[in-house]
């Protein structure tokens, strides 16, 4: 309590350990309250994570009723047409009909099967396999895919496959995207059109595969924005016979592969092409010495 100099001291570090004692104070009460609003965000984590469990259950269930309604008339029609084409006789126009319904039905099949095993798996991603495939085989059989659409819009598509080239990826994604590709120059071209579907080796291994069209052309501001998902550019392009833009860049992409689009075509479809037209350019590598198995990705 003195006045001299060390009972100012004493005062100096009264008021110091006060002003102190008022921050501790004020920390532990932020601190309570940090506390306590962490303790109230875990509680509607908890809870959100229950919802989205719940959520996650129902859409496996969806999935398993939805394909089992589809499964259903799928296995009829098999059979059905498993019967026809055994009956005999048979018309030829009649064999080849069936022929190709059944074809359609095995391979609308093992989409639904993706779909199962995307709904079925923790991570709900597609599953890719990696493995040697005849591109030019999976190219015919995305022609075969589109080829009574092309008839309804008498638009020709003009295969120019030369050797066939291996390369390695995933046989059936590859043929929805070349079937999507396919199936958005038809729709684009006008009637009495024509498209060219090239096939050739890489210059750097592997195989390029092209589609060509006589249509309205891409914008340059559009090239980038019709991959992405939901998006559709200006001409419509986006969702195909096969699988969309989005997801055809991202099967390639997983492949080891690349998608490429040009606009205007820099090889036109004929000399008098009515269009600009497009080009897109399917690029994967060439087949490796063994097979892989299946590679995860991130598409849902």
């Amino acid at each position: 309590r003195g006045r001299d100099e060390i009972g100012l001291l004493f005062a100096q570090l009264n008021r110091a350990a006060a002003r102190l004692g008022r921050a501790r104070a004020a920390i532990d009460a932020d601190r309570a309250r940090l506390e306590e609003i962490v303790a109230e965000r875990t509680r509607a984590l908890r809870e959100a994570n229950v919802r989205l469990a719940a959520i996650d259950t129902e859409r496996r269930r969806f999935f398993a009723d939805v394909g089992h309604e589809l499964r259903t008339p799928l296995t009829v029609i098999l059979a059905e047409t498993e019967l026809n084409l055994v009956a005999d006789p048979a018309p030829q126009d009649a064999r080849t009909a069936f022929a190709t319904i059944r074809t359609r039905a095995q391979r609308l099949n093992r989409r639904i099967d993706d779909i199962l095993r995307v709904a079925r798996s923790e991570t709900g991603q597609i599953e890719l396999r990696c493995e040697p495939f005849d591109l030019g085989e999976a190219a015919l059989g995305a022609l075969d895919d589109v080829e009574g659409v092309a008839r309804r819009r008498r638009v020709a598509i003009t295969p120019l496959i030369g050797p066939r080239p291996a390369v390695q990826g995933d046989r059936d994604w590859t043929r929805q995207v070349v079937a999507g590709f396919l199936e958005n120059a038809i729709r684009l071209s006008p009637e009495d059109g024509r498209i060219r579907l090239d096939l050739a080796h890489n210059a750097g291994g592997g195989a390029v595969l092209s589609v060509t069209d006589e249509g309205p052309g891409i914008a340059a501001a559009e090239r980038e924005r019709i991959f992405e998902r939901f998006a559709r550019g200006a001409d419509q392009r986006g969702n195909g016979f096969g699988v969309g833009l989005a997801l055809a860049r991202w099967v390639v992409e997983r492949q080891s592969g690349r998608i490429e689009v040009r606009s205007p075509a820099p090889r036109p479809v004929g000399p008098d092409a009515r269009g600009p037209g497009a080009e897109f350019r399917l690029c994967l590598p060439p087949a490796c010495d063994r097979a892989a198995g299946p590679r995860k990705g991130g598409a849902t």
